[in-house]
């Protein structure tokens, strides 16, 4: 069964993450994950981050 979008959204553990993640904005570029990614993948992932701050979501895709 699917999960509608707006029932993710209003998942407080989702939001206690974003905040965590905020709140680690600088550490997160020290991770491996992080050192592992492509310069054009971390252009989006700081892009997702910006828009998560403005409009409170994000969808990533991938043309694969």
């Amino acid at each position: 069964m699917r999960t509608p979008v707006t029932s993710l959204r209003s998942d407080s553990s989702l939001d206690q993450s974003v905040a965590r993640f905020e709140q680690d904005a600088l550490n997160f570029k020290r991770t491996a994950i992080w050192k592992m990614l492509y310069d054009f993948q971390k252009d989006c992932v700081l892009s997702a981050i910006q828009k998560i701050n403005k409009y409170n979501g994000c969808i990533i895709a991938d043309n694969q």
